[in-house]
């Protein structure tokens, strides 16, 4: 694993939308804590890390150093019931995940998990609240879209990428998710 060098300007989401998505071939996705109630503290739990294998710890590593980066997407869709219906209702038309690429408020997610939405709110990991983001830009072809927050949270996580020119055959990919806004979960194969 090689950190990328940081491009924060828009040329780099302008090349992630055009390219070949390396941003993510280890990308990240999740988070939504749909609880109203506030969460008790939960207890600290210490682990082993002794009893661990090394492939085990560096899976460990990567979920614990990039799960703050990853979000929760929703799509929202104002919804009339018939053509005299001017008032229009708003509903969750689906959701999907992302990451936090930027300090500055850049979302990457799907293209399917935005398409048709009118408004979209983010969720971050351990936050109840709900941020609102404005679409930014989408590519339908490489199934990739940019969201910029227009509110931010107290602290952003911008992920960590690695170098995919390095990468080859038969070595460990992984991707954080959040399915359905439940728990975030992590996902490893070749």
């Amino acid at each position: 694993y090689r950190p990328c060098p940081s491009d924060s300007s828009p040329r780099g989401f302008s090349s992630l939308l055009r390219g070949s998505g390396d941003g993510f071939k280890r990308a990240f996705s999740g988070g939504m804590n749909h609880g109203k109630e506030k969460k008790k503290s939960e207890p600290t739990v210490v682990l082993d890390m002794k009893r661990f294998t090394a492939d085990e710890k560096n899976t460990i590593d990567i979920f614990r150093n990039n799960v703050k980066s990853v979000v929760n997407v929703s799509n929202i869709r104002k919804l009339r019931r018939g053509f005299f219906d001017f008032d229009a209702v708003e509903v969750p038309a689906g959701a999907g995940s992302g990451f936090v690429w930027d300090k500055k408020g850049h979302i990457v997610t799907n293209n399917h998990v935005v398409y048709g939405g009118t408004s979209f709110v983010v969720s971050f990991h351990k936050d109840p609240k709900q941020y609102k983001a404005k679409l930014v830009g989408a590519h339908p072809q490489q199934d990739l879209a940019i969201l910029k927050l227009q509110e931010f949270p107290k602290d952003l996580h911008p992920v960590s990428l690695g170098d995919s020119t390095a990468l080859v055959v038969g070595q460990k990919a992984m991707a954080i998710g959040n399915p359905f806004g439940l728990d975030h979960t992590l996902t490893a194969g070749i």
